[in-house]
Parts: C-alpha cells; structure tokens; sequence
C-alpha cells in the first residue's frame, strides 16, 4: 500500500495559484475567507480562461452554497441526497479544489464526494502561509495568535464513525500545530492511553523554526501526559506521510482502531481525511472546529497542487 499511497500524492509546487497548470475545461472550486493566501488574483481568469471557477459560500456549519455562473445550489452537508446529486454534476469533469480558505467541514466533504464518483480527474490545492501572526501578549507556549474559539468536538460530515471505540482498544494520532490548547482539550475528551498516543510534529515545517514552535506551543500538554516519547516527524505539506504512518500504526498494532486529531496543517488532515476514507470502520476523525480568528497569516508562501486521482482506487477496493 506504500508505493499507491505514494503515488496518490504525487505534487507540484508553484509560485501561486495562478501558476498551476489546470486541464482545459477544468472546474475549480474556491471559497475565500480573511486571509490573503485565500483569494484568486485579479488576472486568474485572464491567465487561466478555460478555467470554470464555481465559487463556495459557507452558510453555516452543514450549508453550502456553490456558484458556478448565474446558477447558485445550496447543498446540506449532511444530506446524502444533495450529495449524490453534487457527485453527479461533476462527474466525469476534471476538478480542482482550492483548500486554503475553507473549512474542514466543507472540504473533507469535496473530497470524497470527488473521490466516490465514477469519472473525472481529481485535484486539491493548497497556498502555506507567508507568515502567521504573533500574539501580542503570549502566554506559556502561545507565540501565535490564531483561533477565537472552538466550536467543539464532532463529526466531519460524511465522515462519522458508525462503530464505537473502547477506552483500550486504540491508538490516538494527533497532528500538531501551534495551538497546545487544543491538543489538550481534546485529549480530556478522548482520554488515550498514554502508550498508545503517537503525537505527530510537521518536519520539515513550512518555515524552518516551525517545528521548534510547534513543540514549544504544545509543550505543557505533551510533558504534562507524558506522550512525546512516541512522537512521530512528518513533512509539514505531506498528506502521504500521515497516511503511510496511520496505515503503519494500524498494521502493526493489529486489531486496534486509531483515533486520529486534525489540529496542525491542513496538508496533514488531508492524509487523515484519505486515511478515513480507506479504512472507514478502524479510523475515527477527532475535530473541534476552531473559530479562525482574522489576520492570523499574511501573504503566501507556495502553492501545492495534489493530484489523487490514483487514490479512487485505495477506497474503491
């Protein structure tokens, strides 16, 4: 399974978004929020014509409104029949989504939505951060001020976990960011045994001193339960990684689930939202749909194109 989990996420980095070379006739979905990293340039449509763009509205935390010309659909989330129904009106067209601007939410729903359709190509898109904003009073391990609020722990739609898990029967996989708040908060939901937490840090980071952040961010959690003795390095912008690592996990400690804490980049939740998608009984999503707060980056670094098209195959089988 290695050499396809490999293969899926084969990508391209480029200078932006407008520098990816999309297939002709190809539609792009893209929802922007407040940051800058997040909004198509005023010349995207003149360097990329061919380009169908349909525009994502998030109304709320189950709708969504996509706009593609002077036709708009609001889709429910949580509503197979909307789903079935998106699925087939892009089906058998070659699509790219955008994932810098929206919420876990909306996204992991694309995603297999796309990856669950009989034809077409697939893509995902994703612009890192020029910088991200420093907290102007930090506290113990707060260098970066980021988050209002969390919404709380539940499921991302269509990606719910139909079996229950005991308190002794899987491994716990977080994959840090800067927020150590977080990581403790949803380590007081899930209550993992601290033998089976496998804590998963970004190196290399999208910036060199990440890393160090990352830990010194998440420190107080990670000494306090004593976990970062099972710790784990993965690239930063690697889904595959997450996903050969989560498959390792599952593998070598047969017969255990794994619970899996999207809270670091979002290059990492895609491989757990992959790693769910092909496992969909043993893996379980643990997210608490953090409240962005405005200005928490500014500017972008580089734009990654993921081409997971060979994946439909993984969770087809």
């Amino acid at each position: 399974m290695r050499a396809i989990a490999e293969y899926f996420s084969v990508s391209s980095e480029h200078t932006d978004i407008s520098s990816v070379p999309f297939t002709d006739g190809a539609i792009l979905l893209h929802g922007a929020n407040h940051e800058e990293r997040s909004l198509l340039s005023k010349d995207f449509e003149i360097k990329n014509p061919s380009v169908n763009i349909v525009y994502v509205d998030e109304l709320d935390g189950e709708k969504v409104k996509f706009s593609f010309d002077v036709s708009n659909n609001t889709i429910n989330l949580r509503s197979k029949v909307d789903s079935d129904n998106f699925t087939e009106f892009l089906n058998g067209r070659a699509v790219y989504i955008d994932i810098t601007g929206l919420t876990h939410s909306v996204w992991a729903w694309v995603v297999r939505a796309m990856l669950l359709r009989d034809s077409g190509d697939f893509w995902v898109i994703y612009s890192e951060p020029g910088e991200y904003r420093l907290h102007d009073s930090p506290l113990d391990g707060q260098i970066f001020d980021l988050s209002e609020k969390i919404s709380g722990i539940s499921p991302l739609p269509g990606l719910a976990l139909l079996t229950q898990f005991t308190s002794d029967n899987f491994l716990f996989m977080p994959l840090l960011g800067f927020e150590g708040a977080r990581l403790s908060h949803i380590m007081e939901d899930v209550q993992p045994k601290r033998e089976l937490t496998f804590p998963v840090i970004g190196v290399p980071g999208f910036q060199h001193e990440y890393p160090f952040y990352t830990y010194q961010g998440n420190r107080l959690a990670l000494e306090r339960d004593e976990i970062w003795m099972n710790w784990r390095y993965e690239k930063a912008n690697c889904p595959a990684s997450i996903y050969v690592l989560g498959e390792g996990l599952l593998n070598e400690y047969g017969g255990k689930k794994l619970r899996i804490a999207p809270i670091g980049t979002k290059p990492h939740a895609l491989g757990a939202v992959l790693l769910k998608l092909a496992y969909p009984s043993k893996v379980d999503i643990v997210y608490d749909h953090p409240i962005r707060k405005k200005g928490r980056t500014k500017g972008t670094s580089k734009t990654i194109c993921y081409c997971l098209q060979p994946f439909k195959e993984v969770i087809k089988k």
